[in-house]
């Protein structure tokens, strides 16, 4: 979407601005990592008051971003007197925080963001927070301090995934190797933080050697992702294995790089992925041994965390779930972990969505 003309309502209810927030202090908020399972319902913390929520991402255009705005969007339907409503800035920072601006010009009551920017936005957020919005980025750390720049940030278990891409990896490559990481937009945090958390355990396992001084740049597009595979053929013609942090907009470009150019598929670590290289591992696991998997799962549903802990904040009360976001293993082919090949899902469906096939299905046609 190109701005705020269109951003969309998700859903029906009037918000208005002026909430009460939670008093709960950053120092109270419980960071034990906890899964999708056990957490709270957004139906437990409506209250009375109308509550009016933006929701702005630095883009959405892959299959990860769709899903997971459908996600916030059925958290949100819990509540009649909660809406959300929905900015995309095309991945342009200077638009983000315009639209950051914007949101907390028109009154919102709360401000739940995924910041593919990092720090730049910092200002913005901390502006909104300071006129009274509650602010809650997710997933991206935005860099600032939580009670001063914004509400609380719902992060990742990143050290523990990154321990877990690590293990798996001294499994695939028992003699050690040299990887490859790619990333996603150019400095966005999540891979920054990912890349950082990864050297405390290259540091434990000196057999795995990491090429190159940062994330390599995907975009997260698949199209892309297949070019920029193919660049590091030259570029680091003897890496031994790869890590994408999202694997649904990186795994199938891997996949056709390395097919095109007749050479044997190599293990894959990272996380978020999709029906479709679940497909592909299976078609081509067989004639390329060495093609092992790893990944990470779950978070496509992390925005209905965020929502909660605004929408609590917003009506004053109390949410005490976890403001750390623990995915699951949902492919260790080392172990024998990969779910089947369903062909009733889109490709592009990310795996441990709380959605079914149908509902899938009807977003990926939209």
């Amino acid at each position: 979407m190109a701005g705020l003309a269109l951003a969309s309502a998700l859903t029906a209810a009037c918000g208005n601005s002026g909430a009460v927030q939670n008093k709960t202090t950053v120092a109270e908020q419980n960071k034990t990592p906890q899964g999708r399972e056990g957490r709270p319902s957004l139906s437990q913390f409506c209250g009375e008051k109308n509550a009016k929520v933006a929701y702005v991402v630095g883009f959405g255009d892959n299959s990860w971003r769709k899903v997971a705005l459908a996600e916030v969007q059925d958290e949100a339907e819990k509540c009649g007197n909660v809406t959300v409503k929905y900015f995309d800035a095309n991945n342009d920072q200077n638009q983000y925080i315009s639209m950051i601006n914007s949101a907390t010009a028109q009154g919102f009551d709360a401000i739940i963001t995924y910041d593919d920017f990092g720090k730049a936005a910092v200002p913005a957020l901390r502006k909104a927070f300071e006129s009274g919005v509650t602010v809650v980025p997710f997933e991206a750390d935005p860099g600032g301090t939580a009670g001063t720049d914004y509400t609380g940030f719902v992060d990742l278990a990143l050290a523990k995934e990154t321990q877990a891409w690590g293990e798996f990896l001294s499994r695939a490559l028992p003699k050690g190797g040299k990887l490859a990481y790619l990333g996603g937009t150019a400095g966005n945090p999540l891979s920054a933080k990912y890349w950082k958390d990864f050297q405390a355990v290259l540091a434990e396992n000196p057999a795995l050697k990491m090429q190159g001084s940062g994330p390599i740049t995907t975009n997260w597009d698949p199209a892309e992702s297949q070019k920029v595979v193919s660049g590091t053929f030259a570029q680091y013609p003897d890496t031994s294995a790869l890590i994408a942090d999202y694997l649904g907009g990186t795994g199938p470009g891997i996949v056709r790089s390395y097919q095109n150019a007749r050479k044997p598929l190599p293990p894959v670590a990272g996380g978020s992925s999709t029906n479709e290289l679940v497909c592909m591992w299976r078609d081509l696991h067989e004639k390329n041994p060495d093609f092992q998997l790893f990944s990470s799962d779950g978070d496509v549903s992390i925005g209905r965390v965020a929502l909660r802990h605004a929408v609590a904040a917003v009506q004053g009360v109390e949410n005490g779930e976890s403001w750390v976001f623990e995915r699951a293993v949902g492919i260790d082919t080392t172990k024998d972990i990969i779910p089947a090949c369903d062909d009733k899902l889109p490709q592009d469906a990310p795996l441990a969505s709380t959605f079914d096939a149908t509902r899938l299905a009807e977003i990926f046609a939209k």
